[in-house]
């Protein structure tokens, strides 16, 4: 089963998201705490714009799920937001052997390279 955010307006263009349900349902296994800073103005942005950036440890693809979906559907702010960028970097393997994958990926929502800085 999937589980759908539709942004609130279409009219900055946010995308629709889809999430496992058994992710949102099972916080126990999925969840992270979450780190949030206070509302910043970003360098060389216009005097509107505000940032507000949310930080947490991940290990699995499903813990990135997790955390997006909770901002999503249960920060209002960021659920209403008109650009939500996002980016995640995290490795797993086998410590016996040092076989290691790195993940990582951004989303910049239309900032033009925002997302991997």
């Amino acid at each position: 089963d999937i589980v759908t955010f539709i942004p609130p307006t279409t009219r900055y263009h946010q995308p629709i998201r889809h999430f496992p349900a058994h992710i949102i349902a099972n916080p126990t296994l999925y969840s992270r705490p979450i780190t949030h800073t206070p509302p910043f103005h970003p360098p060389k942005s216009g005097p509107s714009e505000i940032m507000i950036a949310h930080v947490c440890h991940v290990t699995c693809m499903e813990h990135v799920q997790w955390a997006l979906s909770e901002l999503l559907f249960n920060d209002k702010k960021v659920g209403k937001a008109t650009h939500n960028m996002f980016a995640y970097r995290f490795t797993s393997g086998d410590n016996n052997n040092g076989n290691y994958t790195h993940f990582s990926d951004n989303d910049d929502d239309g900032e033009k390279g925002s997302g991997s800085k």
